[in-house]
């Protein structure tokens, strides 16, 4: 989560929704914890590192439903830099 937050930030991005199939860690993001939690530091982090001007939002996801999308990234990774449109991404 964090280094999506940063790469938003590298791309100028403020409107950012991250996914994430680790359901405690989303929680922690969006609820909060106090400082006797081992993810304290990390989740203090997160929350600092998104700027006043971004407006970041989390969401649980099941890693069943998200087939599609884990796909993508993979295949979106051995790209070159730019932008792809996928039609229909069941062709990946």
């Amino acid at each position: 989560m964090f280094y999506n937050i940063q790469l938003a930030k590298k791309r100028v991005l403020y409107k950012v929704e991250i996914q994430s199939d680790y359901r405690e860690a989303t929680y922690l993001v969006i609820e909060g914890c106090d400082e006797l939690n081992d993810n304290f530091f990390i989740v203090r982090a997160i929350k600092e590192a998104i700027g006043p001007q971004m407006h970041i939002s989390f969401k649980h996801i099941f890693r069943e439903g998200n087939v599609v999308a884990n796909v993508m990234a993979k295949f979106g990774l051995s790209m070159s830099q730019g932008i792809l449109f996928f039609v229909d991404p069941s062709s990946l």
